[in-house]
């Protein structure tokens, strides 16, 4: 069970992170969710770098995944630092987003791990 939870949690993340971008695309006024998918899909450049130390021996497509989490906090860090603006942050997220939930599935199609 705990390697299945460590296989997938890039996926998870990916996901909500993309999920997030579309409702912050949506520009709806009382956009609740948003917050919510913020606080459920939590994750830190400490977490990534975790799931990457423990996951030397997973091949490439699976460490490109990590990467594309750790550019979408990256983003997060220079949308907060006001280097990119409100307008194309959240495309940058989606882009970044899809792009790791491909890589995941290109790792499931080619890895076997469970």
């Amino acid at each position: 069970m705990i390697r299945f939870i460590r296989v997938y949690t890039p996926l998870i993340l990916s996901v909500l992170a993309l999920l997030n971008a579309v409702l912050f695309m949506s520009e709806e006024e009382n956009c609740d969710a948003v917050y919510l998918i913020a606080n459920m899909a939590s994750s830190s450049l400490l977490i990534d770098f975790y799931i990457f130390s423990v996951s030397l021996r997973m091949c490439i497509w699976y460490k490109l995944n990590i990467l594309c989490l750790i550019l979408i906090h990256i983003s997060g860090l220079l949308y907060n630092g006001a280097w990119i603006d409100e307008s194309i942050y959240p495309y940058i997220i989606a882009v970044l987003s899809a792009i790791g939930i491909i890589f995941f599935l290109v790792f499931r199609i080619f890895y076997r791990t469970i």
